[in-house]
């Protein structure tokens, strides 16, 4: 048996190290939806407000194509508390068509669509 340990690893020319054969998260994003500035991000390229409670999500870097793994949470309320009966709308729908680089992003309250103060998503996939 092996142990490998160690404090650093870099790539060979000496900078911080790509992992690709893992499959780590390729983007994130964390946002209010009462603006289009996100909290804390990687790989995002802008924010999209297309209506009350409905964004599209736009990476910096696209996925090899439109068929890649969406997971999020939205609160679903416009306040820090958390309502009963969330919904969240992620990836394809009928309002935007998913590419390989922008998903639609969706909260819903039970009731009405809701600018929600807590959301966060986060994509896995091929980059193109």
């Amino acid at each position: 048996m092996s142990t490998l340990k160690a404090d650093t690893i870099q790539s060979t020319s000496g900078g911080a190290a790509t992992l690709t054969k893992q499959s780590p998260s390729k983007s994130f994003v964390n946002f209010d939806m009462a603006g289009t500035t996100a909290r804390d991000s990687f790989n995002l390229s802008s924010l999209t407000d297309r209506a009350t409670g409905k964004f599209t999500v736009n990476l910096s870097s696209a996925h090899a194509n439109a068929n890649y793994a969406c997971v999020g949470y939205t609160n679903a309320y416009n306040a820090d508390g958390f309502a009963g009966g969330m919904s969240l709308g992620l990836h394809s729908n009928f309002e935007v068509t998913s590419t390989g680089s922008a998903y639609a992003f969706t909260s819903y309250n039970g009731a009405a669509y809701v600018d929600a103060k807590f959301n966060s998503s986060a994509t896995h996939g091929d980059l193109a």
